[in-house]
This record gives structure tokens, C-alpha cells and sequence, in this order.
């Protein structure tokens, strides 16, 4: 078997048509601490249970960084494993490598591909094959403290300039220091594609391949974080 990396659904790992009489063993790399590690196991082991001419086995490689780590080394040497868990923005050089094999090949990717939301093929295309299917997904959040915003006198916002102002409210400074940031963002692109969606951004190349991270929405972003 080719080996293929990819974000991967438990459920379509018999994409390819296998023979009964011999059973396949898929290598899963992930990096899935936890609850969620233990939920993880649990999937792959009815996944096994309900097909027994395949045999998932998980690779737990740490967290995610580490996991980057391994599998640029495994292209590298030629031994990655049949499957694993990566961001997107991985896949690109991983193609380019020629180490990876497009989901859309199988015989029967139509079938899964029904089951989704035509955006996320279109996500998950790279040159023309798609080769990576939706995993986890991280759900961002904006939360706040109700006390905080009593004591400063303001209400939830409900726009981007109304966050931005309350922000400043929120901010105390001490003897020229600041002692508490009125809002936090985390430091990673996900958080600008979040912010950047709010102002009508958000991608940042377009189909042509022209780069559009100047765009006036993503500027906006930019200027607001």
C-alpha cells in the first residue's frame, strides 16, 4: 500500500478496495492527548471491531510540534506511516515532496465525499487532488467576565469597534505598567483568520494562486490585533 498522509475520518479508512483474505494494517500517527486520546481509541477500536479485515493501530507522537518534527523526518527517510493527523497548511510541501497519495484516487471517494460540505473538499484540495479530510476542528471562542464589565460601567459588545473600545475600558495601568490587558488574544494564524473573517477577510491566496494577505479586510485584521 502507497503510503498516504492525510487528515483522516476513522470512518472512510476502507476507502481502498482490500481483499477479506488479508488484512491490512493502517499506522494512525496522532497527536491527541487526554479525553481526547482516550475518545480516540475508543473510535478506532469499534472501527476495528466493525471491520475486521482492517487493523488501525494508533502512534501516539506527542503534541503537535512534535509531531511536524516526525513526519518531516519520516518524508525524509521514506517512513512515514500509512496515515496521520496534521494541520493544512502541512499538506503543501508534503505534495510537493510526492510523498503523499491524493484521497480522491480511490475508487470510491465520491461516496465520502457525499458526505461533506463541498467547502471542505475545496479545503482540502492541494494541485488538483485532495488529499486531506476533516479530523478535529478547535472552535474559537470570545469569552468574558460579567464583573469586570459591571465594574467598568459597559455592556458585551457586539461589534468589532465596540470590542476594540471596551478593551481600552477594561485595560489597567499601574505606575506606567500594565497590570491587566483588557482583551488576549492567542499568538497563532488561526486567531487572524478568526478576526480577519469579522471584517471580511480571512483567505489569504486565491485559486490563481495570488497572495492576498494585503488585502483592505486583512489589513483591517491586522490593524485591530
Amino acid at each position: 500500500m502507497k503510503r498516504v498522509l492525510t487528515i483522516f475520518l476513522i470512518g472512510v479508512l476502507g476507502l481502498a478496495s482490500v481483499s477479506l483474505a488479508q488484512k491490512i494494517e493502517v499506522v494512525f500517527w496522532e497527536a491527541m492527548e487526554a479525553k481526547l486520546g482516550t475518545t480516540l481509541q475508543t473510535i478506532t477500536d469499534l472501527f476495528n471491531k466493525e471491520n475486521p479485515n482492517i487493523e488501525v493501530k494508533l502512534v501516539f507522537v506527542g503534541n503537535g510540534d512534535q509531531l511536524d518534527s516526525k513526519i518531516l523526518a519520516a518524508a525524509q527517510a521514506k517512513t512515514l506511516p500509512t496515515i496521520a493527523q496534521v494541520y493544512p497548511a502541512w499538506a503543501g510541501s508534503l505534495v510537493a515532496q510526492g510523498v503523499v497519495t491524493p484521497m480522491d484516487s480511490f475508487s470510491d471517494f465520491s461516496t465520502v465525499a457525499s458526505q461533506l460540505y463541498p467547502s471542505i473538499i475545496d479545503m482540502s484540495n492541494v494541485n488538483g487532488g485532495v488529499y486531506t479530510l476533516p479530523f478535529n476542528q478547535s472552535i474559537y471562542v470570545l469569552y468574558y467576565r460579567p464583573l469586570m464589565f459591571e465594574q467598568a460601567g459597559i455592556t458585551p459588545p457586539k461589534t468589532m469597534d465596540e470590542l476594540a473600545n471596551d478593551a481600552k475600558l477594561l485595560t489597567v495601568v499601574q505606575n506606567g505598567k500594565t497590570v491587566r490587558y483588557g482583551l488576549g488574544f492567542r499568538t497563532t494564524y488561526g486567531v487572524l483568520t478568526a478576526v480577519a473573517r469579522q471584517f471580511g477577510g480571512g483567505k489569504y491566496i486565491t485559486p490563481e494562486g495570488s497572495l492576498t494577505i494585503n488585502s483592505p479586510q486583512n489589513v483591517q485584521a491586522l490593524t485591530f490585533l
